[in-house]
């Protein structure tokens, strides 16, 4: 009952598993030479801060650590008169949890 194979087909040599049919191996090899950038430069472009983010930034910043923190009336009072998304979001999100506490 079955399909039967021919055992010669399964020599180490006509595998999936012989020296470099690995998708690891291929995602992992040590040959290829990785260099750095000259004079340790890096060239990771930083993520631009929208417009809101940047005039919000240190108060939601602030705000989120209490808010990691669970004190999320002091949250919402840190971020009482910003106006950017996220600040607005998470001072109303904050006010809602500790409303629901």
């Amino acid at each position: 009952m079955g399909i039967e194979q021919d055992p010669a087909n399964f020599t180490p040599s006509n595998t999936r598993f012989q020296w470099g049919s690995s998708s690891i191996r291929r995602r992992f090899r040590t040959n290829e030479i990785t260099s750095t950038p000259i004079a340790g430069v890096s060239y990771v472009s930083t993520p631009v801060m929208e417009e809101d983010d940047a005039v919000d930034g240190d108060f939601y910043l602030l705000a989120k650590s209490y808010f990691d923190c669970r004190e999320y009336r002091r949250a919402a009072h840190v971020l009482r008169d910003q106006t950017g998304k996220k600040s607005v979001f998470l001072r109303c999100y904050a006010l809602y949890l500790e409303i629901n506490r």
